[in-house]
């Protein structure tokens, strides 16, 4: 993992970032594709909203979000947050 910021996470391995943009929400990116998730800064984790995990950003936002995706999306959020010593709740 590359700590590019102190909300921006890189894992160029596995080809993705997690940037989170507040108290409320992050920004996930595998190759030119992004998408906003739900998320909250709780005082001893980051909870992330499963259900917030719908579609890509446009030009993408055709390509469907499927359960396998959706997985692999929340294990790499959490993956990410989790290298820099985060608790993350998958709700």
């Amino acid at each position: 993992m590359t700590f590019l910021r102190p909300n921006l996470i890189r894992n160029r391995k596995k080809g993705f970032s997690v940037e989170l943009l507040g108290r409320t929400g992050l920004e996930y990116r595998e190759g030119d594709r992004s998408m906003f998730v739900d998320s909250e800064l709780q005082p001893d984790s980051i909870a992330v909203f499963r259900n917030s995990i719908k579609a890509w950003n446009p030009p993408h936002d055709c390509e469907p979000i499927d359960e396998k995706s959706r997985d692999r999306i929340l294990e790499n959020i959490k993956l990410a947050f989790e290298s820099k010593g985060d608790c993350v709740d998958l709700l």
